[in-house]
C-alpha cells in the first residue's frame, strides 16, 4: 500500500497494481515510482519481508521483461487511474443493450463454444450451475441472448422467460419447418457445414429436451 510505502521507504510518485486482462483479476503484483534511486533502494531493503495480511511483501526492481507493464503507469509523478479489462462501468439500465451488443459481436465458433462449456457446466455439476446463473443475472442474460442470436431459441419465446409473457404459437410455416429439420438424418447432418452442423445438432437437442 502507498501508506506503507511512505512510512517505511519515502515519498511515493505513484502506485499500480497489475490487473489480468482476461480474468479482470489482480495477478498478484504492482509497481510503485519513487523520486529517485536511493528512496527505491530505502524501500526495498525496508519493505523486503514485510508482513502484510498473513503474508510477506517480496519488493525488487522491475524487471525487461515487465516494461511494457511499466509503460502503462503513465508519465512519472502521475498516478494513472485503475482501468478495468472489461470497460467502463455500465449503468444498470443500459445493461441489457450493453450485453446484447457484446454478444452479437462474438464469432459464431466462439458463442458455440461458450455454450457448449455452460452445457457442460449445467450437466456436471447443475446445483454450481444454478448458483452461478442466479448470483449473475448479467451471465443469464447473456446466454439467452445468444441462444437467440444462434437461433437455437425463438425470440417470443426469450421474452416469455424474462416478462412471463406467453410465447406466440409458432405458424404452420415454422412447424413445417421444424418438422423437416427433425426429420433429417445423422448421415444428411453429417454431411453440412460444420457452423450449419453444430447449430442443428443443438437444435434438435434443445427441441427434444422441450426447450423450444
Amino acid at each position: 500500500s502507498s501508506g506503507i510505502n511512505a512510512e517505511y521507504g519515502g515519498p511515493v510518485l505513484s502506485f499500480r497494481l497489475v490487473y489480468d486482462r482476461d480474468t479482470g483479476k489482480p495477478k498478484g503484483y504492482g509497481f510503485c515510482e519513487y523520486q529517485d534511486q536511493e528512496t527505491a533502494k530505502s524501500a526495498m531493503r525496508n519493505l523486503s519481508g514485510y508482513e502484510l495480511n498473513g503474508r510477506s511483501l517480496r519488493v525488487d526492481t522491475a524487471t525487461s521483461d515487465k516494461s511494457e507493464e511499466i509503460k502503462s503507469l503513465g508519465p512519472t509523478g502521475k498516478v494513472v487511474p485503475e482501468v478495468s479489462p472489461y470497460g467502463a462501468p455500465c449503468p444498470p439500465d443500459n445493461a441489457p443493450e450493453a450485453i446484447s451488443q457484446a454478444v452479437a459481436s462474438l464469432p459464431p465458433e466462439q458463442m458455440f463454444e461458450l455454450m457448449t462449456q455452460m452445457k457442460k457446466c449445467i450437466l456436471g455439476n447443475p446445483d454450481e450451475a444454478k448458483k452461478l446463473l442466479l448470483q449473475n443475472s448479467q451471465l443469464a442474460y447473456a446466454l439467452l441472448q445468444a441462444l437467440v442470436v444462434m437461433r437455437v431459441l425463438d425470440p417470443s419465446i426469450a421474452q416469455s422467460i424474462l416478462h412471463g409473457v406467453p410465447p406466440q404459437q409458432p405458424s404452420a410455416e415454422k412447424e413445417d419447418l421444424i418438422r423437416q429439420v427433425m426429420m433429417l438424418s445423422d448421415e444428411q447432418i453429417q454431411s453440412l457445414p460444420e457452423e450449419q452442423r453444430n447449430t442443428l445438432l443443438l437444435f434438435k437437442q434443445q427441441y427434444n429436451h422441450g426447450a423450444l
